[in-house]
């Protein structure tokens, strides 16, 4: 689980918890779900794998939108190392994020071209 740091507010739950943080994020085995509190609970929106095979979430992290309007992306990390870029519209109180690259991470070892 990770909050998003990019949408911050406080929110007062009806158990008069207060919850800082607009949203947060799941994830694990083939799931990525994005939680917002709405009307004093949490609803959840499932991230959009496209017609990528939806795999393994090992880990993620919210990073600024790409342009203006994207309220923010993710940056998650893959069983077989790669890395997946998501991104929302940002257009609505409940973010869809839709899967738009899977990118092979480099190698810690590896050298820079010469």
């Amino acid at each position: 689980m990770v909050w998003n740091p990019y949408k911050p507010f406080l929110h007062k739950m009806g158990s008069g918890v207060v919850v800082a943080g607009g949203e947060f994020l799941t994830y694990g085995l083939n799931h990525v779900k994005a939680w917002t509190a709405v009307s004093n609970t949490w609803v959840g929106t499932s991230g959009q794998f496209g017609s990528d095979k939806v795999d393994a979430v090992l880990s993620a992290e919210f990073v600024p939108g790409p342009r203006a309007g994207a309220a923010c992306s993710l940056v998650t990390g893959f069983r077989d190392g790669r890395l997946g870029v998501w991104v929302s519209d940002g257009q609505s109180a409940q973010c869809q994020y839709k899967l738009v690259a899977k990118v092979r991470r480099r190698s810690a070892c590896a050298r820079p071209p010469s």
